[in-house]
């Protein structure tokens, strides 16, 4: 997110080379995750995707 809107490109770490991987994300996708982020449970994750265990902080890209 930069200046509250969802970016159009964004990128990943591969886990195994451990190089940016970089995609686009369409615009109907931007407004369903910019109106997910709204969610007031969301307010101040650090993370969109949260772990499922408490020494995992975020699910992988895998």
């Amino acid at each position: 997110m930069a200046s509250g809107q969802v970016k159009e490109r964004a990128s990943v770490l591969q886990s195994k080379t451990q190089k940016p991987v970089r995609f686009e994300i369409f615009e109907g996708r931007r407004l369903s995750v910019a109106k997910w982020m709204e969610n007031p449970l969301m307010v101040g994750s650090e993370y969109l995707w949260p772990g499922r265990f408490h020494e995992r902080l975020h699910i992988s890209t895998r």
